[in-house]
């Protein structure tokens, strides 16, 4: 998808798997077991928005994170779609069949559009002629959340279905991909970007996270993986790097390995520990110097008190207003001086 709000949770500004080798890396890992089913250079942008009318009869927008159309020898081999989930959904399969239905009906429309447009007879009612076939749709739900999904992965989960009613009610199935779960085997089915960000999900839940401080694999698209960190991971190391850090590493470096995350957040804790213990040592310098200005406060005040005192006694003053005229005060100077002192 083009722009998406940052602010959902399931989409980013420019969303990884828009990028053609990454897409491929996912239906041929995911669902071929690694087995190069499906060419980069294959694939084409599909339609992510979908408008249907509600229970209400208004129209409404159905939103997929991301759909490709596959090609093969000149003809369309199916349409694959990619959603991003980060929590459990108990309508996920009833969900995905919208997303399917969608896709289907999009694809009858384009039938008809081109039987008309070449002028194609179609018997009435049939809606597209005999014979015409469209291309089959897989949708493929990536699971980013701790652990195992553990709502619905089919349709029959969700319904309350009587046993006498069952075989005529059509089941559907997810494709769920927990990234929690991904064996090391598994993960060596997919390559390039979208395998970093897998191992870091599977090795975070596998509590084998240091691994990766070690991993020099050059990602292809940098910004991009950042920013499905910050997405989905939401830690505060993704939070803390900026997308210009990622450029002076690359202008330095001329690529950028899963590596580089932790060095730069490593960089980042060093130079926030110098600023924090600088900001410490400033404050313990103000601190000094209040209480030395304090203290000088403090000896002045005594000056004052202990010597008009000393002058009322010695010169025998009839009020402390004499002895304060007497030393060269004024007589506020000397209460401000005791009030001072009675405070500490």
């Amino acid at each position: 998808m083009a722009k998406q709000k940052k602010s959902k949770p399931d989409h980013v500004e420019k969303i990884l798997e828009d990028y053609n080798d990454v897409f491929a890396d996912i239906i041929n890992g995911c669902l071929f077991d690694g087995e190069e089913i499906i060419e980069e250079d294959e694939l084409s942008p599909g339609p992510t928005a979908s408008h249907y009318k509600n229970a209400q009869g208004t129209l409404s927008e159905q939103i997929r994170d991301a759909c490709k159309f596959s090609s093969k020898n000149g003809r369309r081999y199916c349409i694959f779609g990619v959603e991003n989930q980060s929590a459990l959904c108990n309508t996920m399969p009833m969900r995905v069949m919208g997303y399917d239905y969608a896709m289907y009906r999009y694809e009858i429309r384009e039938r008809i559009v081109e039987n008309r447009r070449k002028k194609t007879k179609v018997e009435y009612g049939q809606v597209i002629p005999d014979g015409q076939k469209i291309a089959p749709v897989i949708f493929v739900v990536l699971y980013f959340g701790k652990g195992k999904w553990t709502g619905p992965r089919t349709l029959y989960e969700m319904l309350d279905i009587p046993e006498e009613l069952k075989k005529y009610v059509s089941d559907y199935k997810l494709n769920i991909i927990e990234m929690a779960t991904l064996t090391d085997e598994k993960l060596a089915r997919l390559k390039g970007d979208f395998q970093s960000l897998a191992e870091y999900f599977a090795k975070l839940a596998q509590n084998r996270l240091a691994e990766l401080c070690y991993n020099n694999k050059r990602l292809r698209h940098p910004e991009e993986v950042l920013e499905f960190f910050k997405t989905f991971a939401k830690t505060e190391w993704a939070n803390s790097i900026e997308s210009s850090m990622l450029k002076d590493v690359m202008a330095e470096k001329g690529e950028i390995v899963m590596k580089d995350f932790f060095d730069i957040q490593n960089e980042e804790k060093l130079k926030k520990m110098k600023i924090e213990m600088q900001q410490q040592m400033q404050q313990q310098m103000q601190q000094q110097m209040q209480q030395q200005k304090e203290n000088e406060q403090e000896k002045h005040a005594n000056s004052i008190v202990q010597f008009v005192q000393n002058i009322a006694k010695n010169a025998h003053c009839s009020s402390i207003d004499e002895a304060c005229k007497l030393m060269g005060c004024s007589l506020q100077e000397y209460y401000a001086a005791k009030a001072f002192l009675a405070k500490k």
